[in-house]
């Protein structure tokens, strides 16, 4: 059953994993043996937060943590499933609590997973680590020094131990990594040899968060056309295999391709950035909220639509923490501070869908 619900996984068909984890939790339950409860919490959790249920992931993974310490670090139990489970569950959590806003836990819980993997020396724990929390989280907050660190160390990590399956991985994030620096050229082609590479053996998941990445560096180079083709490709995988946790991002992407190439036009934009909000407001996601207003909003300051532009990002912005430093907060509160000099071509640092 754990390998059906991997399966499931790395195909990026997340209701599927979500089932066959609840299948297992209701038998590992009548086991009575608590390691098997802490797996099964897990892979509910897991697949949960792909699926976009934030606050439900949290709940399970955080059982799945509570439970960990009993049992799960006796050989018997261990050797099914490979990795350290307390490595899994937190690398899973630190990103839902980057979804939910919670930034400072979040990057806190990424290095505390990846420090217990390296402490048990664990290759495949700190690969799932650097790959799962700590490069994703360092991506989406903007963090460049960080994720160029942690995808190099990821990058000599797989080459030297020849885990070639993860190559593909690499390519991609090493990708959005170049894309986020302005190196859109050489970040496209990663990210098309990464994507074409996993398509090729069946690795799915996390794919739209990819093809997200690709369409912001086409778009970026001015190839709004074949951006558009990309988005529409990933919001097409993403609502197919339930992979809806980047949903609302995919959304905005879209929504600021079409206003690229049609500046004029305000009217599609605005209902792609509503739509995106609703989504990241229904899976209580507020930093995807947070990225979507403030790109709408950076819109509506340059379209005379000065009030309703703070109306929208100072609500959001408010429920941030003040050291918080991410892009589109530091807009967002540039322009509640300032809003009778803020304008529309102060435009929030475009970031992916991770």
């Amino acid at each position: 059953m754990w390998t059906l619900w991997s399966y499931n996984l790395n195909s990026g068909q997340y209701d599927s994993a979500k089932a066959v984890g609840e299948r297992y939790l209701e038998i590992a339950l009548r086991t009575g043996n608590p390691a098997n409860e802490t797996v099964g919490r897990r892979l509910i959790g897991a697949a949960t937060h792909f699926c976009g249920a934030q606050e439900d992931a949290r709940r399970e993974l955080t059982l799945s943590l509570d439970h960990e310490a009993h049992g799960l670090k006796d050989g018997p139990n261990q050797m099914w499933f490979l990795l350290n489970q307390s490595v899994l569950a937190k690398a899973m959590l630190a990103r839902v609590l980057l979804l939910q806003g919670k930034v400072a836990q979040s990057r806190a819980l990424a290095a505390e997973c990846l420090e217990d993997a390296e402490r048990e020396k664990d290759k495949l724990a700190i690969a799932y680590a650097l790959r799962n929390a700590v490069c994703p989280i360092a991506l989406m907050t903007h963090d460049l020094a960080a994720a160029d660190q942690a995808i190099s160390s990821l990058l000599e990590l797989v080459t030297r131990e020849g885990i070639a399956f993860w190559n593909s991985w690499t390519s991609c994030l090493k990708g959005q990594l170049l894309v986020l620096q302005g190196q859109y050229d050489d970040g496209i082609s990663l990210l098309r040899s990464g994507l074409k590479a996993r398509a090729e053996n069946g690795w799915l998941m996390r794919n739209p968060e990819f093809l997200g990445s690709l369409a912001e560096g086409l778009l970026a180079s001015g190839e709004a056309v074949q951006a558009l083709a990309v988005v529409e490709d990933a919001l097409n995988i993403a609502r197919q295999g339930r992979q809806l946790w980047c949903l609302a991002d995919l959304l905005r992407i879209k929504g600021e391709v079409l206003l690229a190439d049609a500046p004029l036009d305000l009217s599609r934009s605005d209902l792609l950035f509503a739509e995106g909000l609703s989504v990241a407001r229904e899976q209580r996601c507020r930093f995807y909220e947070l990225k979507i207003a403030a790109a709408w909003a950076r819109i509506m300051a340059g379209s005379d639509r000065q009030q309703t532009a703070l109306d929208l990002v100072g609500p959001i912005s408010a429920q941030f923490d003040r050291d918080v430093d991410l892009p589109a907060l530091a807009f967002a509160r540039g322009l509640v501070a300032s809003p009778a000099t803020t304008r529309g071509g102060d435009r929030p640092a475009s970031g992916t869908c991770h």
